[in-house]
């Protein structure tokens, strides 16, 4: 599939999915803004794309403030005026875990700020651009813990749960109004990404060995998925949850 007409907003992208993601889209010709809290990480990803020819800018991003996201989506129109923009990933998120007794008020609000409200703020500053150009192509990244909710994790697990309801609901309203643009949310399982590693010491104590790598899914395979979705066949599509696994 090539996207060299397409501008691609991607959320989290200085490290793990939202990297990868960015790597993929620029590798078909896409057009990448990179938008992340860690402007050290986030500048060399982008320099790593153009250096081998793709197109792709940096946004220092802090997705849980509305004046900081509409910053970010204003320079997509001034970077990348010649193309629309085509697809919003929200892949920002933190992890905090902590059994509910002991979870520390700030955590479930970091949670609940970058996970949800990140990825809500993100939505309603894309959406006027896409119903502008009558197209574009929403993925949420929720997670597997969205569906097994481990109970060491619950504001992980309130904040993805509520991606979930929140692209269902979005992706009613599209079909309600007839708006066309596709939305979806990914649930991936244990990924090995920096995050994913931190999961994997919270519950074992120690880190993943190559054993336990195998049995993880790999960033690329995600942005691979991702990539897919931005295919004109997957609009009757829209509104899925999509579980991910390694078989």
């Amino acid at each position: 599939m090539q996207m060299q007409s397409q501008v691609a907003l991607i959320t989290g992208a200085a490290s793990g999915i939202g990297q990868a993601t960015a790597e993929v889209l620029a590798r078909y010709g896409a057009s990448v803004m990179l938008a992340d809290s860690n402007r050290e990480y986030g500048e060399t990803v982008a320099a790593q794309i153009r250096q081998v020819g793709g197109r792709a800018h940096f946004v220092c991003t802090d997705v849980s403030d509305t004046s900081s996201v509409r910053q970010a989506v204003q320079l997509i129109r001034e970077v990348f005026a010649d193309a629309p923009i085509g697809l919003l990933v929200n892949a920002a998120g933190v992890l905090r875990h902590g059994y509910l007794p002991e979870l520390a008020e700030a955590d479930w609000d970091l949670s609940l700020d970058v996970n949800l409200r990140g990825t809500f703020l993100c939505c309603q500053a894309v959406l006027p651009l896409m119903l502008e150009q009558r197209r574009g192509v929403i993925v949420n990244i929720s997670s597997s813990g969205a569906r097994g909710c481990p109970g060491r994790y619950p504001a992980y697990v309130a904040a993805k749960t509520g991606v979930l309801g929140l692209t269902l609901a979005m992706a009613n309203a599209f079909r309600e109004k007839q708006q066309p643009i596709s939305i979806f949310a990914l649930c991936p399982d244990k990924v090995d990404t920096p995050m994913g590693e931190q999961a994997f010491r919270d519950f074992r104590g120690y880190a993943p060995s190559l054993s336990d790598r195998s049995r993880m899914l790999v960033s690329n395979q995600i942005a691979q998925i991702i990539l897919r979705l931005m295919e004109p066949e997957w609009a009757i599509a829209s509104g899925s949850i999509i579980d991910l696994k390694v078989v």
